[in-house]
């Protein structure tokens, strides 16, 4: 009797989503405590699809088990190289095109050895080989912030740039540049596979929901989690747009996928858009919640009890804003219907459109919107381009690539 035997990671593959089907990631890890989170990052890349083979420095094995990796992996990791040539096998020029070496965390001394060509560990080997078949790199440091600044750590990162290598900022926290959270990691590894249709190009995103004084103390504001902003950042990321974000309150923090600047108040987003005027946004995103009404502000705290009466004049449309500032930018907007009726739900959209607002407009009714699903209609000159159901990153991906096909990219 002959038992079969599927090991854990099997069981995980794919189970989040197949953004990674059939691309190869070699997790190069070194001596860094960042090394800790590689169980995690391996696991969390394996739900998305990939096959992950993990290559560690004798460095790294002080800090976390190579059996703790092949857990993770359900693959034995390459701790020395042999017979097998695992570094021409795993990283030459027929794995290039499939593959991708991650080397996270990174060391100041693992990335000064890759840039002056040294390959005296399975790391730099791999990396070594790596550059030479133009398989794509990514590398995320974590050092002390100290090192991190270190000129001849600055002047290799700034070289292996040069070369084509792409850096993942690292996480800025009690003094030590730290290794990046997870998502912010496999959204750079994703953005790596897909090639970048939008790369060198820039793409603003408006998101989360203004907050407009009543006195020192209270505020009116819209309803806003900052959910669907978040995602079509990721998307436009994704697609190797340059991602610049301003962000009103949300309950969901910004994605660091790019610049991002805060506002309060509609007349503060709009200092900042006139701030930004000459700067060429291909895409401008706004599915910000903003106010459509501003209450007369009263100085100090408006006793409690009683009734309060709020005396509001019209916001300033941002929308009409936007094509003034940024003329040539493609602007999409959002439009949340209520109700059940879907044809009113395009007429207020293609009002829009008609109007010259917006070149197109997503909208959706409010019963369709849920914590972390949604349904969007994308509407643009001739109508509905389609409809597009589900998690809001798979949401906000379709919306994106049917906005950049019909806008030529």
């Amino acid at each position: 009797m002959v038992i079969h035997m599927v090991h854990p990671a099997e069981r995980i593959k794919g189970s989040k989503s197949n953004l990674l089907e059939g691309k190869r990631i070699i997790l190069g890890i070194t001596g860094s405590i960042g090394a800790v989170e590689c169980v995690r990052l391996a696991r969390e890349l394996i739900r998305h699809g990939a096959d992950v083979i993990a290559v560690m420095t004798e460095s790294a094995k002080e800090i976390l088990s190579p059996e703790s990796m092949f857990f993770a992996t359900g693959k034995p990791p390459i701790t020395k190289l042999g017979g097998g040539v695992e570094h021409v096998t795993f990283a030459g020029e027929e794995e290039a095109e499939k593959s991708l070496l991650l080397i996270a965390p990174a060391t100041a001394n693992t990335i000064g050895k890759i840039a002056t060509g040294i390959d005296d560990t399975p790391v730099t080997t791999f990396a070594t080989v790596a550059l030479g078949s133009g398989m794509p790199i990514l590398i995320a440091p974590a050092m002390h912030a100290a090192m991190y600044r270190n000129p001849a750590v600055v002047k290799n990162i700034e070289y292996l740039k040069e070369l084509g290598v792409e850096f993942i900022q690292p996480r800025e926290e009690e003094g030590k540049e730290k290794f990046p959270d997870v998502e912010t990691v496999f959204l750079h590894v994703l953005r790596a596979f897909r090639g970048g249709q939008g790369s060198g190009v820039a793409a603003l995103v408006i998101g989360g929901a203004s907050e407009e004084p009543i006195d020192e103390m209270r505020v009116v504001s819209n309803r806003s989690t900052g959910k669907t902003a978040s995602e079509i950042a990721k998307a436009l990321f994704v697609e190797g747009f340059e991602v610049a974000l301003l962000w009103g309150r949300t309950t969901t923090p910004p994605p660091k996928v790019g610049e991002i600047t805060g506002f309060r108040r509609v007349e503060e987003l709009i200092k900042l858009l006139e701030k930004m005027k000459g700067r060429e946004f291909h895409f401008i995103f706004m599915p910000a919640a903003l106010s459509d009404f501003i209450p007369e502000s009263r100085e100090g705290k408006i006793p409690s009890g009683g009734e309060l009466l709020l005396r509001m004049r019209s916001a300033p449309k941002v929308l009409n804003l936007l094509r003034d500032l940024f003329p040539s930018a493609h602007i999409v907007a959002f439009k949340a219907v209520g109700g059940d009726d879907r044809r009113v739900m395009e007429r207020k959209a293609m009002r829009y459109i008609k109007e010259g607002r917006a070149d197109f407009v997503a909208a959706n009714m409010l019963k369709d919107v849920k914590e972390e699903s949604t349904r969007i209609t994308l509407y643009w000159r001739d109508g509905a381009l389609g409809s597009f159901e589900g998690d809001k990153f798979r949401v906000a991906t379709a919306l994106v690539k049917a906005v950049m096909e019909k806008a030529g990219g």
